[in-house]
């Protein structure tokens, strides 16, 4: 057994795996570990009502990311898998002309605000409008690079990132700048960086070959991509309804820890999706399943008992929501093994599948928020986010392995 892990180890092929890996795991360690300081930062300055409107507000701009041809995102990530660079400029400018009607919206929301005489929410609407189209189109280089399996770029790219966030944190705090400042100064500040990232991404492009259905699948990601997020942004308007923007705030602490389970299997979708897209060697999913669920449920157990201590020490005036938290971790159980089926099925642009899973899973999420918030609040928020993790798994393993599908 020794000699056969010896001799994976110096395979170049799997060499090149484990260095993948462990550049991408760096890269959401960075970044969690950034975030979780800038959330603390957030936390301390701002109020619990400041905070929920400001997370109220991040999520409708990336809800208005649905007309940005969302899909294009994932759909770059398999084109460059397959060599077809030239894919990478022509969703660019498909990108770009499908985010004009976003910005069409947010004008036409400008002029409802300016009406009502708040002029500088006007204001904001309006500069939001004229740089939407390049918000969502010049953060295509992150998926060129996960293409290109560059993934030690990327970890620079993120942590750098992270750190601007950090100093526009901190300049706020230091200047005592509203929260509407500090959300588009943060917002023009990545705008800035992802310019400039793109156009240093250009001098990878080693081809012009371009994928002759890349916007017809990127139409098609995009479709299973607008389903939860339209329906998402309603889960959003009934908490906000229901339980006002101070639960909306304890709601974020509450699933920070759980949602970071989450992120961190953004690196198994990262390593595994060229894979499966190239057929590298003969992967046994079963034994990736098994092995990503034996390594979530560990991680998990270890989260839960640490979680309450991590939030008296850098969240205190939320210790009310330690028992939340802790019970959200249940969701969490099923993310890895999800998240390979996922994305196996991405790979293979299974887009019926896809569409069945995000439109059940979605749909049952709306209702489930629909009934139990008004009757339990965060405890029934965290109830549905519990089933609807475990449900998609039963459905994704239905999907995958219903057809025995050959890998």
């Amino acid at each position: 057994m020794f000699n056969h892990y010896l001799y994976l180890f110096k395979n170049k092929t799997y060499t090149k795996v484990i260095s993948e890996s462990f550049w991408s795991i760096c890269t959401h360690i960075v970044m969690g570990a950034l975030s979780l300081l800038i959330l603390w930062l957030l936390t301390s300055y701002f109020s619990k009502e400041e905070f929920g409107i400001y997370i109220y507000l991040t999520f409708i701009v990336g809800f208005f990311g649905v007309f940005a041809l969302s899909g294009a995102d994932k759909e770059l990530i398999l084109d460059i898998a397959n060599k077809k660079d030239g894919s990478y400029m022509y969703l660019f400018f498909k990108k770009f002309l499908f985010s004009l009607l976003g910005s069409v919206i947010f004008f036409i929301l400008a002029f409802i605000w300016y009406l009502k005489d708040s002029f500088e929410v006007s204001f904001y609407l309006l500069l939001f409008g004229i740089i939407f189209p390049f918000i969502n189109t010049f953060s295509l280089y992150h998926s060129f690079y996960t293409g290109k399996r560059a993934f030690f770029i990327l970890f620079k790219l993120a942590s750098v990132r992270e750190i601007l966030f950090l100093i526009v944190v901190l300049f706020t705090i230091s200047f005592k700048t509203s929260f509407l400042f500090f959300f588009v100064l943060s917002v023009l500040v990545f705008l800035f960086f992802d310019a400039i990232s793109f156009f240093r991404s250009l001098k990878f492009v080693e081809s012009k070959k371009i994928e002759k259905n890349s916007l017809k699948n990127s139409l098609s990601f995009t479709g299973i991509n607008t389903i939860p997020k339209i329906l998402n942004f309603v889960d959003e308007i009934i908490m906000g309804t229901f339980l006002g923007m101070t639960a909306l705030a304890s709601y974020r602490v509450a699933l920070l820890f759980p949602g970071e389970i989450k992120n961190l299997s953004g690196v198994i979708s990262s390593v595994l999706i060229s894979r499966f897209v190239s057929n590298f060697s003969k992967i046994n999913l079963i034994k990736i399943l098994f092995f990503s669920f034996i390594i979530n449920v560990l991680l998990v157990v270890f989260l839960i008992f640490i979680v309450g201590f991590l939030i008296k020490m850098i969240f205190p005036s939320y210790i009310d929501i330690i028992y939340l938290s802790q019970i959200a971790f249940i969701s969490g159980i099923f993310i890895f093994p999800s998240t390979v089926l996922n994305t196996f099925l991405d790979a293979k642009r299974k887009f019926v599948d896809l569409t069945k899973v995000v439109l059940s899973v979605s749909i049952l999420k709306f209702l489930g928020f629909l009934i139990l918030i008004p009757w339990f609040g965060l405890l029934g928020a965290i109830i549905v986010i519990i089933l609807d993790d475990i449900i998609q798994f039963i459905i994704l393993f239905y999907l995958v392995f219903k057809n025995n599908f050959k890998n």
